[in-house]
């Protein structure tokens, strides 16, 4: 009898172990744990002949977007001044250096633009985004090389501009294409950031500042912008590139403050707040448009940004649109509930999350627990020693009933 009396008190200790240590062990997988993978597999390895950029999901070479992407990211996330550095950040200029098309002489309608790969389509979005890479790998000269890098062509870059600049005074994505509002404010964008680097004036490569400025003010319509001035309705895009392009032209004082809060009471109006259809909290591009997404959720707080009033916006419903927008590979989408997301668009969305406020509060989201990819239950080893110290109990138990 005092053997089936050793057994149970082995099992009810077992048992009584079991409540201490059994808590299930968990790996969490956070959304930047999701991101995070994502961009190490589109990562293109310096180390096997890479390029040392980011591609797209399925690709292998480099790519502007998701280079520009990732490096905004890691802007955003405050890891761009890490050392060792986060990635092989000359890689990533050289990379970006190479993108700039400098061949073919000035007369040639691609010179002096960025493209989207090496040898790819050169325009002005891809030159946009080119430039403003550019500007985010400034600062890391105590990389050791990094310094000893040629810099982009800045006068370059302001001779493909000029190809673009029609008669209006307005710009196109490219030479002979008709000139559209976003095209105009990265034009200039590109013209403000050029002019630093090459020491020269505005008045020099901005061949009519006044014309510009008209083109401009010709796509507004009532509280709004519209594309262009053929276009038929004004959007959220267009509203904000042409705030931002009389703001960098020093003249936002052509729209007087009453009809300043009017556009601004407008973008408020577009903001979803219908809980039922899953968007709430984002921004829809125009009225009535029923078209809630990312870009323009990105655009609204430009313009806000322009006009002042972020904190009259319900960043906590905005930032949770955004933080709904990550796809379920890592990356993010247009709009929430997407199997593929980019690096592009999640660059857009840390950026869009610090829009709303500076010292990054809204970023925290990315630190919460990634509903895409819920926890995977681990077996403690713990947990597995007691379990098998049970068996044993039990098959000593049963040994020692046979014997009594």
């Amino acid at each position: 009898m005092k053997k089936v009396q050793i057994a149970c008190m082995a099992v009810i200790l077992a048992l009584v172990a079991v409540t201490f240590i059994s808590t299930p062990v968990s790996a969490a997988t956070t959304r930047w744990d999701s991101l995070n993978t994502l961009m190490i597999d589109t990562y293109d390895n310096p180390v096997s002949n890479g390029e040392g950029g980011y591609s797209i999901p399925g690709a292998e070479a480099s790519r502007l977007l998701p280079t520009y992407g990732a490096i905004t990211i890691f802007n955003e996330r405050e890891l761009l001044d890490d050392r060792p550095p986060i990635t092989d950040l000359i890689k990533v200029r050289n990379f970006t250096r190479k993108l700039q098309w400098k061949s073919g002489g000035e007369e040639f309608e691609r010179y002096g633009g960025f493209s989207s790969n090496i040898a790819g389509a050169v325009n002005m979005k891809n030159s946009y985004y080119g430039v403003k890479l550019w500007q985010l790998l400034d600062g890391n000269d105590d990389i050791p090389g990094f310094s000893d890098l040629d810099d982009i062509n800045a006068t370059a870059a302001l001779v493909f501009l000029n190809k673009t600049q029609s008669a209006s005074g307005g710009f196109g994505i490219y030479e002979g294409f008709s000139p559209d509002l976003v095209s105009t404010y990265q034009a200039l964008y590109i013209l403000d950031k050029m002019t630093v680097l090459s020491g020269e004036s505005w008045s020099t490569w901005l061949r009519n500042e006044t014309a510009t400025i008209e083109f401009i003010l010709s796509c507004r319509e009532d509280n709004g912008f519209k594309l262009s001035p053929s276009s038929s309705i004004v959007s959220l895009t267009a509203s904000a590139a042409g705030l931002m392009a009389l703001d960098l032209l020093s003249e936002l004082s052509q729209i007087p403050t009453d009809e300043q809060q009017d556009m601004r009471n407008l973008i408020l109006s577009l903001q979803d707040t219908d809980a039922t259809d899953g968007s709430v909290g984002g921004f829809q591009e125009s009225v009535l448009t029923n078209d809630t997404n990312l870009m323009s959720t990105y655009h609204a707080l430009e313009a806000i940004g322009v006009l002042g009033g972020m904190s009259s916006l319900d960043a906590s419903a905005i930032s949770q649109f955004i933080a709904d927008c990550q796809a379920a590979n890592g990356g993010w989408g247009i709009v929430p509930d997407l199997e593929a997301g980019t690096l592009f668009y999640a660059g857009l969305a840390l950026e869009a999350l610090r829009f709303l406020h500076p010292d990054g509060t809204y970023l925290n989201v990315i630190n919460e627990i990634d509903p895409n990819n819920p926890d995977t239950i681990l077996i403690d080893w713990r947990i597995l020693f007691v379990v098998i110290f049970i068996i044993a109990a039990l098959v000593i138990a049963l040994i020692a009933l046979r014997q009594d």
